[in-house]
């Protein structure tokens, strides 16, 4: 019987989570000319810079990859990140509610 409970709630858990992904993508406000890829199946990104440092974003949903190396990142908490991996920076930003995530 506890085993059956267990089950079900991590159904619940499950659905719940899925739930709450579906409602934070559609907060995504992209309002610049630049694809994003769908990356919600990843846990985390993990980045690890030349210098030896590194950052991880915890749940990313949406990426952009631009030519000059940049990744754009949209994560589940609402934040914004721009990393750029072979120069061993990266910036986080979260925009006010209702305002574009990206511009251009």
């Amino acid at each position: 019987m506890e085993k059956m409970n267990r089950l079900r709630m991590n159904r619940f858990r499950l659905a719940n989570r899925e739930e709450r992904m579906e409602r934070r993508k559609r907060r995504f406000n992209n309002e610049s000319s630049l694809k994003f890829t769908d990356i919600s199946s990843e846990r985390y990104r993990w980045y690890i810079f030349p210098n030896g440092k590194g950052v991880t974003i915890r749940n990313p949903i949406y990426l952009n990859v631009s030519k000059n190396g940049g990744h754009r990142v949209y994560d589940y908490q609402g934040n914004s990140w721009y990393v750029r991996p072979n120069q061993s920076w990266y910036m986080k930003w979260r925009c006010r509610k209702n305002r574009p995530n990206f511009v251009k």
